[in-house]
């Protein structure tokens, strides 16, 4: 993404300061860089919550 921002300032005692930023987007790409490695989402645990044998014949 690259854009401008366009910003107002306001002299103070402390010297300039500002007062507004706004940005003015340019140009926005979300499309994957090339090598991008694939993203596969699972569960950490997915045996979570499940009873063993072990636990049952307690």
């Amino acid at each position: 993404m690259y854009g401008l921002f366009h910003d107002r300032y306001q002299r103070t005692p402390d010297g300039w300061k500002f007062t507004e930023r706004v940005l003015e987007p340019g140009y926005f790409d979300s499309t994957a860089l090339a090598g991008s490695p694939h993203v596969t989402w699972d569960p950490a645990d997915p045996e979570a919550g499940s009873t063993s044998s072990a636990e049952e014949a307690r």
